[in-house]
């Protein structure tokens, strides 16, 4: 769903990012799980707001996602329904992406912080997933990299051993190859991720083609989108 010149509906019936994008937004808004997808309790719940005849306005006036004029979302801060996670870089500049890739990494952070929750113990620390790079507000040249233009690529570090947030490699003694391979597993079952780039050798050949190697990936992990 989109907006033609005139200000009416452009729908074109099919499921992309400008219909999940308004479903996030919704979502964002009552409080459910950010999906961007037509689940049966969006659904629900976007009905029974249409019966009290609630606009998209209404909807979203106390809490909305922040979207630029390309059509990007910003990655809201930690709370409510965004799952926890760190940041790394220029938080108002560098973290903005195509609505299904947030979509992505919505899932993704929930299925991490699942097993987070889960695992981890006093003696076996587990970090959240500390971003990077991903996209300016409105995409075009980011300094330092040939990609991170249209908001379908992000930079994430490699996960540590003693559950800290500085940098570390591959080749540090502070780098958790388990940590890293689990994330990078849920990575790839995900339907929108193209490729995974990072030079841990063990975790392309669990990959089943999804992980390869890339000059200078020693020290983060880089993820390609679909859309």
């Amino acid at each position: 769903i989109g907006t033609n010149e005139d200000g009416s509906p452009d729908i074109d019936g099919l499921w992309g990012n400008n219909s999940t994008r308004q479903m996030l937004r919704f979502q964002y808004a009552m409080g459910y799980e950010l999906t961007g997808l037509a689940d049966d309790d969006s659904i629900r719940l976007l009905e029974e707001a249409m019966e009290k005849g609630l606009t998209a306005e209404e909807i979203t006036k106390d809490k909305d996602l922040v979207i630029s004029k390309r059509g990007f979302i910003q990655m809201p801060k930690p709370g409510d329904n965004i799952p926890n996670y760190e940041h790394y870089g220029n938080y108002d500049d560098d973290n903005w992406m195509t609505p299904a890739t947030f979509a992505s990494v919505m899932r993704v952070l929930k299925a991490w912080n699942t097993y987070k929750n889960k695992n981890e113990s006093e003696f076996n620390p587990i970090p959240l997933i500390q971003f990077g790079d991903i996209s300016h507000r409105n995409g075009g040249t980011f300094s330092g990299h040939d990609s991170h233009r249209d908001g379908i690529d992000i930079d994430i570090r490699p996960l540590r051993i003693d559950a800290g947030y500085n940098p570390t490699s591959i080749h540090s003694d502070t780098y958790s190859h388990k940590l890293t391979a689990k994330f990078v597993s849920f990575l790839i079952n995900d339907t929108n991720v193209k490729e995974v780039k990072f030079n841990d050798t063990q975790i392309i050949a669990d990959s089943n083609g999804k992980a390869r190697l890339f000059d200078g990936h020693d020290n983060h992990v880089h993820i390609d989108f679909i859309q």
